[in-house]
């Protein structure tokens, strides 16, 4: 994550746009998503599956469960301090529909946009080992609740919200963001907690 190089430097809304447009076909594959990026940055990488979760889109069952186990093999990488991840031919092979995917990003591009205007390269040090290492061991933890959570209605937007904050301050090594995103996780996993236990 040192140097930064076109990926990194591109904001929230221009990484779903680079995926919609350097891609063809009926279905959106998590191939054509690695292709785009990889060895480039784990944070768009970890981006458009979790803006999927939280769009329209993720209210399809399964499609949570799917995004999830994607979004944990990314992270465990991550967490390894690996280059670039590699995903199993079956995993790579996933897909959404493209038109779905469209309105999706319609629906949620307004606030991708409102967004991005505070993102900015701040607190470089969270983004170096072993703090890297951490940030992937979060995002895997994030990703595993995701399946159960499948079960609860709207259970899943609280880890996929904090994999957005989380991604996106990979993608613009901005640490105020990603404070945000863990914040979010504990507090969002001890009002889900409450919430099972009461």
């Amino acid at each position: 994550m040192g140097s930064k190089d076109n990926s990194e430097t591109r904001t929230v809304s221009e990484v779903v746009e680079t995926v919609l447009e350097e891609t063809d076909g009926e279905e959106v594959v998590v191939a054509d998503l690695q292709d785009a990026f990889a060895s480039k940055s784990y944070g768009p990488l970890l981006l458009v599956p979790s803006l999927i979760a939280i769009s329209p889109v993720g209210a399809i069952p399964l499609v949570p469960t799917v995004l999830g186990v994607l979004i944990f093999c990314i992270s465990l990488q991550l967490s390894l301090g690996r280059k670039s991840p590699w995903l199993p031919k079956r995993l790579r092979e996933r897909g959404v529909q493209r038109q779905k995917l469209e309105q999706a990003n319609k629906k949620i591009k307004p606030y991708l946009e409102k967004g991005e205007k505070v993102l900015r390269p701040r607190l470089h040090k969270l983004f170096t080992p072993p703090l890297l290492n951490g940030i992937g061991i979060l995002c895997a933890l994030l990703a595993l609740a995701m399946p159960p959570l499948e079960v609860l209605p709207g259970a899943v937007f609280v880890p996929a919200a904090a994999l957005c904050c989380i991604s996106a301050a990979l993608t613009n090594e901005d640490g105020v963001v990603l404070l945000l995103g863990a914040t979010i996780s504990v507090l969002g996993g001890f009002a889900i907690w409450r919430w099972l236990a009461g």
